[in-house]
């Protein structure tokens, strides 16, 4: 994900992205820090306000080892899916709530 923050940026895109840092490393952003937020996908209201701040949503969250995603196979799931439903729940959401 960072590197496509990056990119994004580079590009003269206004970009930011979300993460928990639980599986990345803070020397990842280390030239991004005021574009990243600190927020946990799995925790819809952590979700609620910040899905209202943008028009696009790249969504790159998951769990992507294999050894930790057997060996951790409740939580990679909780992340992976429920971390995804979140994710489309709260923009679904949001556009019923947004006048066309």
């Amino acid at each position: 994900g960072s590197k496509i923050l990056k990119t994004l940026i580079k590009n003269g895109y206004k970009a930011d992205g979300l993460d928990n840092f639980y599986f990345s490393f803070n020397k990842n952003y280390n030239d991004l820090k005021k574009n990243i937020i600190n927020c946990d996908i799995t925790k819809k209201i952590e979700l609620k306000s910040l899905i209202k701040k943008y028009d696009t949503i790249v969504h790159l969250a998951a769990v992507d080892n294999r050894k930790y995603f057997v060996e951790n196979y409740v939580k990679s799931n909780r992340i992976n899916i429920f971390g995804t439903k979140n994710i489309e729940y709260k923009i679904l959401q949001h556009i019923n709530t947004v006048s066309i």
